[in-house]
């Protein structure tokens, strides 16, 4: 088994890396930069498979129960990353591997490490302990500072169009199978998806957050009636990760989709948002015209997201443009 077959798409970034570790000539840091669900994760620990050459520790590696491969994250409770998490790291990449010829070491949200956190890693990043790799991922590379990305090679993860992430989702069964059952529904979650299979993935097995769900009502609630204050609030405390951000983003659309379809009345569509029916007051008071013009300004703070747009602007042209189209009606 090729431990790259993992990972959707990305042909051009598995081949540079089987060509990299079959030539013994992998650089020792990387920053894989790409959103939540673009893969980032699945090709860390492919690298480390095929490193391993071994079908036995291939399936350790990617149950995370390798202790040579080591992924340190954002503790829950925390916003950013401080000197003592890459402390522990640098005093892990110290100790020699137990089951394999080489550590590799995994940093997940690193654009998440403070200034002091980002310093206190590039000693060892430059010179790194002998067969120790490190793979920081985040969503871009842009965050870091800039003498870190000096020391890291940068590899972007490949963002699939609409037409290819299809292509993709339909040769699972589970998923080919719920296209045929609710085709609306699966549109809906590979335009969610914003090109990352994960994304989607996750999205058509029912496990998008809640939590991004709760943020968009509350918006919606703040545009009925227009309050500026509340909305202006709710827009500046948007997740400052770019994955969450665009979620709340989606589930905006989706309930915008369904207030044009109870406005509407021509046809008995079903509502994903609001799905018990009886909800999408926005329907009620705002026209057919108004709910477009709202539908498309997400559409638009989606695209700008997209592009890497700095997230405070973002934030503010969201809160921009919802309040001036819901205040006119």
């Amino acid at each position: 088994m090729n431990p790259f077959d993992a990972l959707r798409g990305n042909e051009k970034q598995k081949d540079y890396f089987s060509r990299q570790i079959a030539a013994g000539k992998l650089p020792h840091a990387f920053i894989l930069e790409g959103e939540e669900g673009s893969g980032r994760h699945t090709l860390a620990l492919a690298v480390a498979a095929a490193m391993a050459k071994d079908e036995g520790q291939t399936k350790k590696i990617f149950s995370r129960q390798c202790p040579d491969v080591r992924e340190y994250g954002l503790a829950p409770e925390k916003k950013t990353f401080t000197v003592e998490t890459v402390r522990k790291m640098k005093s892990d990449a110290a100790i020699k591997p137990n089951d394999l010829s080489f550590k590799l070491f995994i940093l997940s949200s690193a654009e998440r490490m403070n200034p002091q956190a980002q310093n206190a890693a590039l000693k060892i990043l430059e010179e790194p302990p002998q067969d120790t790799y490190f793979f920081l991922l985040c969503e871009s590379a842009s965050a870091l500072l800039p003498t870190v990305r000096s020391r890291a090679s940068v590899i972007r993860m490949e963002r699939f169009s609409s037409e290819r992430l299809e292509e993709l989702l339909l040769k699972d069964p589970v998923f080919a199978a719920k296209k045929r059952e609710d085709p609306d529904y699966f549109a809906a979650c590979l335009k969610g998806a914003a090109g990352c299979y994960g994304r989607a993935a996750a999205l058509l097995a029912g496990r998008e957050d809640s939590a991004q769900k709760d943020r968009a009502n509350a918006i919606l609630a703040a545009l009925d009636p227009p309050n500026r204050a509340e909305l202006l609030l709710l827009c500046t405390k948007l997740p400052a990760n770019r994955q969450d951000f665009d979620g709340v983003l989606a589930h905006l659309q989706q309930a915008l989709r369904d207030c044009l379809v109870i406005r509407s009345s021509k046809a008995p569509l079903p509502l994903y948002f609001y799905p018990e029916g009886g909800q999408g007051a926005l329907s009620g008071r705002l026209g057919i015209d108004a709910l477009l013009r709202l539908y498309d300004h997400v559409e638009e703070v989606r695209g700008q997201v997209g592009r890497n747009v700095n997230m405070q602007n973002a934030r503010l042209a969201l809160f921009t443009g919802l309040y001036a189209i819901a205040s006119k009606g």
